[in-house]
């Protein structure tokens, strides 16, 4: 999968299906922590290079229960905030080496 997540010129509808199925596995009762490891991570992916196919996922997905709207509301949000730590870290970095 993560080969065609890093593809160009792929149909975002393909990358939303793909995100929907991953979203099942994450919050499924009966995922084993490997298998939820490995659908977060591509994901987070899928979020990193087409963040409006999550949403659209996203929207179609939760329209199931709100639990599990509020499940996937925090899946993202942590996707941003990991991001968004990691790019200060880069930043840290490269202003202590910039010195």
């Amino acid at each position: 999968m993560e080969a065609i997540i890093v593809l160009n010129n792929v149909p975002e509808a393909i990358f939303a299906r793909l995100a929907s199925l991953l979203m099942r596995d994450v919050t499924s009762s009966e995922s084993d922590g490997s298998t939820t490891f490995e659908a977060r991570r591509l994901l987070s992916l899928v979020h990193q290079r087409y963040p409006s196919a999550i949403s659209s996922a996203a929207d179609d997905f939760c329209q199931q229960d709100e639990t599990i709207k509020i499940q996937i509301e925090q899946l993202i949000l942590s996707f941003s905030t990991v991001c968004s730590l990691l790019y200060s870290y880069k930043m840290k970095v490269n202003d202590e080496f910039s010195d």
